[in-house]
């Protein structure tokens, strides 16, 4: 959470954020064995399970089942470390939508998606193994955001000004796997 002073509303991170900082910590924790991160990474993902979406407006499969179940193995007998993950949900909420695939015949995958104006609109890739992606965001008649990375993860955001579609282009290897989640 962003810190705020006193008396200022407090700011409230988008799902998709905090998805991306959860996937951050994620990958940190299963690298070094480290619980503390692991169970930050998880309640992260608890504050946005049920609130990210994959293509279809369907609810994304954020794998919250796996994360918590990372996030008890890591924290071994920390008994502090424990008591956390027993706040947080234990069932998964979203439905699975995914994963894609980048056709074999074409390097790029494309859909309109649509968006609400005047709200904040985000749309994170992530693909399967950490190869070369690139997400592009075309919508009210000019590129909105162009992500290159070659983590295989890429987030892109921007305000709409009216509720309208917005073309997803994502490029990569062929037959790459992704998962995508809008908010």
């Amino acid at each position: 959470m962003a810190a705020t002073l006193i008396g200022s509303p407090v700011a409230q991170e988008d799902p998709i954020s905090s998805l991306v900082r959860s996937d951050r910590l994620r990958a940190r924790a299963l690298a070094h064995h480290d619980g503390r991160l692991a169970v930050e990474s998880l309640e992260l993902a608890a504050s946005v399970n049920g609130r990210v979406f994959a293509p279809g407006g369907k609810l994304a499969d954020i794998g919250y089942a796996k994360r918590h179940a990372e996030a008890v193995a890591l924290a071994g007998q920390d008994a502090a470390l424990r008591a956390r993950i027993q706040q947080l949900p234990d069932v998964e909420r979203g439905a699975a939508a995914g994963p894609l695939r980048l056709a074999s015949s074409r390097p790029y995958w494309q859909q309109p998606l649509t968006f609400k104006g005047g709200e904040l609109a985000a749309v994170y890739v992530k693909a399967s193994s950490a190869s070369p992606i690139t997400l592009k965001v075309e919508a009210e008649g000019r590129t909105q955001c162009t992500a290159r990375r070659a983590s295989g993860r890429a987030l892109c955001r921007w305000r709409p000004r009216a509720t309208g579609e917005a073309i997803i282009t994502i490029s990569g290897a062929r037959g790459m796997s992704f998962e995508l989640f809008t908010n």
